[in-house]
């Protein structure tokens, strides 16, 4: 019994800190979210006032689009594209082996 209870007491320790971690790291990529908006907005007055191309107003858009996407949909970097395992040069989606060759 008491090594029942020390299991659970454990598992629920365990979970309250994985939650306190998952809670910093919101945090921390909301901020990172916010400084790459303001680096767009830098980079498009920049390229309105002339002082830039339009090419670093792209740029900032794009470091801004993958964490944007991961705060809309948590699970979006698992369905990135990934390397097969049996080294075929073939791609695998969704954690299913890719197709052999013939």
């Amino acid at each position: 019994m008491n090594r029942v209870c020390s299991s659970h007491s454990k598992t629920f320790s365990n979970a309250l800190i994985t939650r306190e971690k998952l809670a910093e790291a919101r945090i921390s990529d909301e901020q990172a979210v916010a400084a790459l908006e303001s680096s767009v907005q830098l980079a498009t007055e920049r390229y309105i006032n002339g002082k830039s191309s339009y090419l670093e107003v792209l740029q900032a858009q794009q470091e801004l689009y993958y964490p944007t996407q991961a705060r809309v949909d948590p699970n979006a970097s698992r369905r990135i594209d990934r390397p097969s395992s049996n080294f075929t040069g073939r791609w695998a989606t969704d954690g299913r082996r890719a197709p052999k060759m013939k």
